[in-house]
């Protein structure tokens, strides 16, 4: 019996300028809220080096993660756009199969480092919940950790509204891109598929990129 193929819809994402808006925003928010909790930080010790604590070592890798991410997405836009004026500038079809190819795997490449990035964010973000709301002020946990703990009904961090929030994205959103980057370093990569068809009455052709069936079907 043949297995019958699954037709995903597209996910695309349009106005691509206000979407960095948003997230430059929320940057900032970011940045403001760790800034506060550092200050609330200082108010409670008497540290004479207090910006070699580990909160603020912590406080501005968050913050750097962030940033990466962001600089990824916007690096990643700038390689697709420049992929599309190549196959709009040549009028070889050998050579337009050749970049979409070529550019499937250098597009692919910046996606799972933004995947890594993100992971990372998030086992900060873990240890930072551990630091405050764990009581044994230690960095250990990562994002795991502490969905662990969350799950606990008797464990100190569902004292806080915060443990229904971890539970909440692990599941819609997290949990998903840990199996994801899992299963791109030890078993193997997952890569997109092109597609380029010709309107024979118009003359116009339509070259897409998709990424990979696994991610996409994660998020449809």
């Amino acid at each position: 019996m043949r297995e019958k193929k699954v037709v995903l819809p597209v996910l695309d994402i349009n106005e691509v300028d206000k979407r960095f808006q948003n997230l430059n925003q929320h940057a900032k928010i970011l940045h403001d809220r760790l800034v506060q909790l550092g200050m609330v930080y200082i108010n409670f010790t008497i540290s004479k080096s207090i910006l070699k604590e580990p909160l603020f070592n912590l406080r501005n890798s968050i913050i750097y993660r962030y940033n990466s991410i962001l600089f990824h997405l916007k690096l990643l836009i700038i390689i697709h756009n420049n992929h599309v004026k190549q196959i709009n500038y040549n009028k070889s079809d050998n050579q337009i199969k050749l970049i979409m190819l070529n550019g499937r795997e250098r597009e692919l490449s910046i996606f799972d480092s933004i995947i890594f990035h993100i992971i990372s964010l998030f086992d900060y973000i873990g240890n930072l919940l551990d630091y405050v709301c764990c009581g044994k002020k230690q960095m250990r946990l990562k994002w795991n950790g502490v969905v662990k703990k969350a799950r606990n009904q008797n464990d100190i961090i569902t004292q806080y509204s915060v443990s229904e929030t971890i539970l909440k994205y692990d599941k819609e959103l997290i949990d998903k891109l840990y199996k994801y980057r899992s299963n791109i370093i030890h078993y193997k990569m997952h890569l997109g598929s092109v597609t380029s068809s010709l309107d024979f009455k118009t003359g116009k052709q339509d070259n897409n990129s998709f990424c990979s069936f696994k991610i996409h079907k994660k998020y449809q």
